[in-house]
């Protein structure tokens, strides 16, 4: 009965080295670090920011502590981390993507179409359309902006995704909360009044038809109503 312990115990300790040196050897330790989805945080920067080194335990990777530190970068959404035995590891990340800029104290906020603020910083060098009037209070990157006006805050951040999906930045140069309404500025001298319906996109779409008519006939400025049925063109005088 003893003898049988004894090789029991003997096997296990075996087992257990083996495991152990299996484990800790060459094998098993990172030799790749790949990153996919990303756009506007560079690879380097994931990788650094994920906390894994080529060479590490693959045994060690801990997904939440990557998402976690992956998800304190205002631009990244979420986060699938795939443990690909042997030695790799594969982010794939999803961005959120800029929009908009919101004018604070000399400066802009970046946004998302959730209203995410995802830097500070200059206009400069930017197609971004701006998004003014926003009564702000205290915000935070990372962090939804908190408005006074909540249901037009809301609206305008659907008018700036469409302005994005209908790849009109550069042609809309700005939106402005006015009042109770919503006004676009499209170049060169053109105001647009969006109306509070919904359905941008189709309105956007419709849009560049309507500005190309006007740069068509030679007109540089004036007033173009979307919130009627029929949308009107109204030249400056």
């Amino acid at each position: 009965m003893h003898r049988r312990v004894l090789t029991l115990l003997i096997i296990i300790a075996l087992l257990s080295s083996l495991a152990y040196a299996v484990a800790n050897s060459g094998y098993f330790r990172i030799r790749d670090v790949k990153v996919a989805g990303n756009k506007e945080v560079p690879t380097a920067e994931i990788i650094k920011l994920c906390g894994v080194k080529v060479g590490d335990l693959i045994f060690r990777v801990d997904k939440k502590d990557i998402i976690a530190r992956l998800k304190s970068n205002s631009y990244i959404k979420s986060v699938n981390v795939n443990v690909k035995m042997p030695d790799e590891l594969i982010l794939r990340v999803y961005e959120r993507v800029p929009v908009g800029l919101v004018p604070y104290y000399g400066s802009y906020l970046k946004i998302d179409d959730d209203g995410i603020v995802l830097e500070e910083g200059k206009a400069k060098g930017s197609n971004l359309p701006v998004l003014y009037g926003v009564e702000l209070g205290q915000w935070s990157l990372g962090h939804r902006l908190k408005p006074k006006d909540e249901d037009l805050f809301k609206q305008a951040l659907m008018v700036l995704k469409a302005i994005n999906d209908t790849h009109m930045n550069g042609v809309i140069e700005g939106v402005e909360i006015n009042g109770s309404e919503l006004i676009m500025k499209a170049l060169p001298d053109i105001k647009v009044k969006v109306g509070q319906a919904g359905d941008f996109e189709y309105k956007l779409n419709f849009l560049k038809l309507i500005l190309k008519d006007i740069k068509d006939k030679g007109y540089s400025s004036g007033t173009v109503d979307l919130s009627v049925a029929n949308p009107t063109f109204s030249p400056s005088s």
